[in-house]
């Protein structure tokens, strides 16, 4: 009988391996993984959200990294999101993002009511994402020709952090505009993202900041060591 069980247990117990290993690899194959989320204010009831979705550049072999930037509006960030899920046949997962960008003019005149409502509405948004906000009137930050690794949310995430490590800018997560919303004397400071035309290439640079208190505008500048 012990013999037996010696040959049934590993037996069941690579069954269980590869058959885990396929539900997997079927389950990741439906997946649409967001690395970055922007989000802008159109008019008082229009947003709209897009989503930069990472996925596997299979023509080359290399396992390099592209990207897929999808857009949709709604009347609340949650309801342009709800619109976005729908243009996917696979189901947009947000616990990989690695930055959201949030209309810095929305910013200004909305506060952050509206975004804190989202993320915590939201199923797997880590509160520990890092948040910029971005000009938009300066022009497409998703289309700023500043891609490395061929993932723009990871770029710029990346850009944040050197910013940051070189004392020329300071960085912000989700948490903090979740606190930063109902508390009159909450301080919050994050940067700000813009796009210039330097000679032929359209750059993005991550060198300003905005300050905010209670959720009100308070001043925009350049952090200096």
């Amino acid at each position: 009988m012990k013999t037996r069980h010696c040959i049934i247990i590993p037996f069941v117990i690579l069954m269980l391996i590869f058959g885990l290993a396929s539900f997997s690899k079927g389950h990741l194959d439906n997946i649409s993984v967001v690395t970055c989320l922007e989000i802008r204010k159109l008019s008082d009831d229009l947003f709209t959200v897009r989503a930069e979705i990472a996925e596997t550049a299979e023509s080359t072999g290399s396992g390099s990294s592209v990207s897929e930037i999808l857009s949709a509006n709604g009347t609340t960030i949650q309801d342009a999101f709800r619109q976005l899920s729908r243009i996917d046949s696979s189901s947009i997962y947000t616990g990989h993002i690695r930055l959201i960008l949030y209309d810095l003019t929305a910013a200004r005149e909305e506060g952050f009511g509206e975004l804190a409502q989202f993320i915590l509405d939201a199923d797997n948004i880590r509160f520990n994402v890092p948040v910029a906000l971005y000009d938009a009137e300066c022009g497409d930050i998703l289309e700023a020709e500043t891609l490395i690794t061929g993932n723009k949310g990871l770029d710029l995430e990346r850009g944040i952090r050197n910013a940051v490590s070189g004392g020329r800018n300071i960085s912000a997560e989700a948490f903090q505009v979740i606190n930063s919303t109902g508390d009159d004397d909450y301080l919050l400071s994050l940067p700000v993202i813009s796009i210039r035309e330097t000679g032929d290439r359209t750059v993005a640079y991550i060198d300003d900041t905005a300050v905010f208190c209670g959720g009100e505008y308070q001043r925009r500048g350049t952090v200096k060591k």
